[in-house]
């Protein structure tokens, strides 16, 4: 399956199993480009996953723990998408196959 990434547009990332956090159910994410801020605040954190984690919810707009509950084929796609504002600067059309 190939999945085709486009920094220009939102990624939508509907979850392989709904995740329920304080009596809310959530089934999928919308990612964005990441503002500086969001990433300020993701990199004060301890690094790794911890970081990652919480620029993923910043951006997506959801609490730091629906994402720690996301399977971590999920929180991998989530972070691919981010990368490509991250890692490169963000060449458009990006291509992304998932194992």
């Amino acid at each position: 399956m190939t999945i085709k990434m486009n920094p220009d547009e939102p990624f939508t990332l509907v979850f392989k199993e709904k995740i329920t956090h304080a009596t809310v159910d959530y089934s999928q994410l919308v990612l964005t480009e990441p503002t500086v801020d969001q990433v300020d605040q993701a990199a004060k954190k301890s690094g790794g996953i911890s970081s990652n984690a919480t620029l993923i919810a910043l951006v997506a707009k959801v609490p730091e723990q629906v994402v720690r509950k996301m399977s971590y084929r999920d929180f991998t796609m989530a972070m691919r998408y981010l990368d490509l504002f991250l890692a490169d600067g963000g060449q458009t059309g990006a291509i992304f196959s998932p194992s």
